[in-house]
């Protein structure tokens, strides 16, 4: 147990706990944002369309009404989130790769620099 606590203590100061707990508050937050975005902004416009409101899309069947036109609310509001994170992953990778890219370049610059500074200095051979 003891060495359960003292993992977890170490996960916690370090700082993927206080990333991933910064991660979820700021995803909970653009999870509301996306939803305004759908039910605010797009959802009228696609009830433009459909001639009625989404939300007030149903079936009744022996009584029970069945909610379609929300679910596919929670279905636009999915994949408009779902397409942002995908960019933004994106845009991360290209970022991660670009660096690793320009890191390589300047330590075989630094590795070149090293290696013909430590040459003897050949000024003229005699034959």
């Amino acid at each position: 147990m003891k060495k359960f606590i003292a993992e977890f203590k170490e996960f916690a100061i370090k700082g993927n706990a206080i990333a991933l707990a910064v991660g979820i508050i700021i995803g909970a937050a653009f999870s509301s944002v996306v939803n305004s975005l759908a039910n605010d902004i797009i959802m009228p416009v696609v009830g433009i369309f459909f001639k009625t409101d989404l939300s007030e899309m149903t079936w009744t069947i022996n009584g029970s009404t069945i909610l379609y036109g929300t679910f596919l609310s929670a279905i636009l509001n999915f994949l408009i989130l779902a397409l942002v994170v995908f960019i933004l992953v994106r845009l991360y990778t290209k970022f991660t790769e670009t660096a690793q890219k320009t890191v390589m370049v300047i330590s075989s610059a630094v590795s070149a620099s090293a290696d013909e500074s430590t040459k003897p200095n050949n000024q003229t051979e005699k034959v």
